[in-house]
């Protein structure tokens, strides 16, 4: 049976076999062999940073009892990070924290965003306290976690990621792993205060850097807006853009080869076609690159040229 091209950003979606997938969980294996324990990755729209940030989140998050455990175990299979059994002995076995911005697109002002912040930490305290013996926490711990849950007044925002971590170490004799998607879209254009901006820039510094109970962290974002500046602190981030990545060049958007086999696996003819003036025009593989260009980018091992696909 012919299958379908995703659009989504749900790896365990894209991973069903009725859709055609790109193997790039080799992210995974470079993850659990570097010794890099936060990673700023930028890039475009459509390059596949949220349904990687899915991914990670699928193959390291522990499931919470048998019946998820059934769900998720064999997602995996047959793809390059499971035949190692080095990477194996990683699936399923940590705390994740998963948190995406791309929801504050109407945020303009420095309550607003606040305010959503709030809300979306919120919700991975409630994700967690579903999933954890909350019992088991001190009562310090207890009261602390639901003010935080209820986005009480008073509440330190730069300290509730890195709290969080805390709690889930003691209860899964792990540190987390911490992936937020869209980070830049917190920064407003109209966002002109500069405590406001040192707030959101100290958060991430707590989070990611001092952080005993971080296992590792990513970032993403269209965008490098300077996690270094403003005293943040947060200056342990490793850099991963198309100027230059060395870790995970090949992971985004799709390599030449990549795109020879999409071609080829939905039977698109590359061969040049007759125009209504009979000139032959190019085939889709060279108008793809006229249109995109392609991407150069660069690490280590070379320049990589990456390509974007908005429909087949």
């Amino acid at each position: 049976m012919q299958k379908k091209a995703y659009t989504g950003e749900e790896f365990q979606d894209a991973s069903n076999k009725n859709f055609y997938l790109i193997d790039k969980t080799k992210m995974i294996s470079t993850l659990i062999n570097s010794e890099n324990n936060a990673y700023l990755i930028t890039r475009p729209r459509r390059f596949g940073k949220s349904i990687n940030l899915s991914m990670i989140k699928e193959f390291f998050e522990k499931p919470i009892n048998e019946i998820e455990n059934e769900d998720k175990k064999f997602v995996f299979d047959g793809l390059e990070v499971s035949k190692d059994r080095k990477n194996m002995r990683h699936f399923h076995k940590y705390p994740v924290i998963y948190l995406n911005f791309m929801g504050n697109n109407n945020s303009e002002d420095s309550s607003s965003i606040i305010n959503f912040l709030k809300a979306e930490i919120s919700s991975v305290f409630i994700y967690y306290k579903s999933r954890i013996d909350f019992n088991k926490l001190s009562e310090i711990q207890q009261e602390e976690w639901n003010k935080i849950e209820q986005k009480s007044d008073g509440v330190i925002l730069q300290n509730t990621i890195k709290f969080l971590c805390t709690c889930l170490k003691e209860f899964y004799k792990r540190r987390c792993i911490i992936l937020i998607d869209e980070y830049d879209k917190i920064f407003s254009e109209k966002l002109k205060s500069k405590s406001m901006l040192k707030t959101i820039k100290t958060f991430f510094s707590n989070t990611f850097k001092g952080n005993k109970s971080l296992h590792f962290g990513i970032v993403t974002g269209c965008l490098d807006l300077g996690l270094k500046e403003l005293n943040s602190g947060a200056n342990n981030f490793a850099k991963c853009s198309l100027l230059k990545d060395d870790y995970f060049s090949d992971c985004y958007g799709f390599t030449e080869d990549e795109l020879n086999k999409i071609l080829s696996y939905f039977n698109i003819s590359d061969s040049k076609e007759k125009s209504d003036s009979n000139k032959k025009k190019d085939g889709i593989k060279e108008r793809l690159k006229k249109k995109y260009d392609g991407y150069s980018c660069f690490s280590n091992e070379g320049i990589v040229k990456i390509f974007i696909i908005h429909i087949l």
